[in-house]
């Protein structure tokens, strides 16, 4: 059974991140990534501009809002806002 994970909501990502790129600029910093997911309008198929990393652990999640909240416009085209801790359950 799959355990709690903890997400982060992504703002003004660039129309052509792809939910791949989320999921490799994260684990590139270090996070234990367990999914990452671009959200798509359908018609036209594009991006919203925003997105969804979770994190396996609360502690990895806040580093990653700490981290990335303090290199917004450092070289960062991400921001991130903590929305919700969600536990899986089946």
């Amino acid at each position: 059974m799959p355990g709690p994970t903890f997400n982060l909501f992504l703002v003004n990502l660039p129309f052509e991140a792809k939910s791949k790129d989320l999921k490799e600029f994260f684990i590139a910093e270090g996070a234990d990534v367990v999914s990452a997911e671009v959200i798509f309008q359908d018609n036209p198929r594009r991006s919203t501009g925003y997105g969804l990393v979770a994190l396996k652990t609360r502690k990895e999640a806040e580093e990653a809002l700490s981290t990335f909240s303090d290199k917004v416009g450092q070289n960062y085209d991400y921001i991130c806002y903590s929305i919700s801790v969600s536990k899986n359950s089946d």
